[in-house]
């Protein structure tokens, strides 16, 4: 029954992933309406968290897979920084159905991501952007979301690694990632997503199956009482346990395959990451560029007025 299932979740799975990209671009829309009317009311908050996650469901259905949630009385409420290990570019949407209507949150992001062809998501859920070239403007929107989570008693997403990672032994997490949380007195939820690397195969005629592990939260009064250093470090070896023991189940031919499709992902993260330097880089130029001839056609604009008055003083005294 269940590869029947599959077999026309293959045929319905494209046009369900367009209904997931007409829904980013509705969201967008949605947000300049907003814009348009200086008013954030028009389209609020609720209307479209809830609408993001009707549309995080519909895709997971159309890749196949099932979130399966461990300990969900530990799942937040009102203000929180939810912390999580990085391996799939699918891990937010993975995580909204389970997070659902009771514990609507933003997320901090590079700011990459908008330009992609889902930004409509990350507008409406009003996501801060990250800018890996520039610490100042990244660190005013670490504030700034911050501040955000608090007043409104919404929740903070983040990955604090600040890339994908498919080893089992997780990265140096950014200590400006816990600031949020010792700023604005709030509790830390730390969570394991485990399984994401399988479950890319959605073209698979089997289901699969995403773990999200809600670990014992952190009291913000414990947050406050801990230095930084030493709480990134309890947090991720709290994230990285339940990743090593999935590693383990892995054996023989099964463990080789899940050591090449790592590689694999891992020179094409690479790959990526080069790509998009030299894009970075390009565009860095080119406003460097149009600074200049807008500073150029400013002094000339300048130097012509100053002339016209010149002129005009002459024929004056004339």
């Amino acid at each position: 029954m269940e590869f029947f299932k599959n077999i026309l979740r293959m045929f319905t799975a494209p046009f369900m992933y367009l209904n997931f990209l007409y829904g980013a671009r509705r969201t967008r829309k949605w947000m300049k309406k907003n814009e348009k009317l200086q008013d954030e009311t028009f389209h609020d908050y609720e209307k479209r968290w809830k609408y993001i996650v009707k549309k995080a469901k519909t895709f997971t259905k159309a890749l196949g897979v099932n979130v399966k949630v461990i300990n969900e009385e530990n799942k937040p409420k009102g203000s929180y920084l939810l912390i999580s290990n990085h391996s799939s570019n699918f891990d937010g949407f993975y995580l909204l159905p389970v997070l659902g209507e009771k514990a609507p949150a933003t997320a901090i992001a590079k700011n990459t991501l908008e330009d992609s062809t889902v930004r409509g998501y990350f507008q409406a859920s009003e996501t801060f952007f990250v800018f890996p070239n520039n610490l100042r403007k990244s660190l005013v929107n670490f504030g700034r979301a911050g501040e955000w989570a608090k007043n409104n008693k919404r929740g903070v997403v983040i990955f604090p690694e600040g890339k994908r990672n498919w080893n089992a032994e997780l990265g140096e997490f950014h200590a400006a990632s816990f600031k949020i949380a010792q700023r604005n007195y709030l509790p830390i939820h730390p969570i394991t997503i485990l399984g994401t690397i399988e479950a890319r195969k959605w073209y698979k005629f089997n289901s699969r199956e995403v773990q999200i592990i809600f670990h014992k939260p952190i009291k913000a009064s414990e947050v406050m009482r801990i230095s930084t250093e030493k709480l990134s470090e309890k947090v991720r070896n709290i994230i990285n346990a339940p990743l090593l023991e999935y590693e383990k189940q892995f054996q023989g031919k099964e463990l080789e395959k899940h050591n090449k499709e790592k590689e694999r992902l891992e020179k094409k993260q690479k790959n990526f990451e080069e790509k998009l330097e030299i894009k970075m880089k390009k565009l860095e130029d080119k406003n460097k560029k149009t600074e200049a001839k807008a500073k150029d056609k400013k002094i000339k604009k300048l130097n012509k007025q100053t002339k016209s008055k010149k002129t005009n003083s002459k024929k004056n005294k004339k």
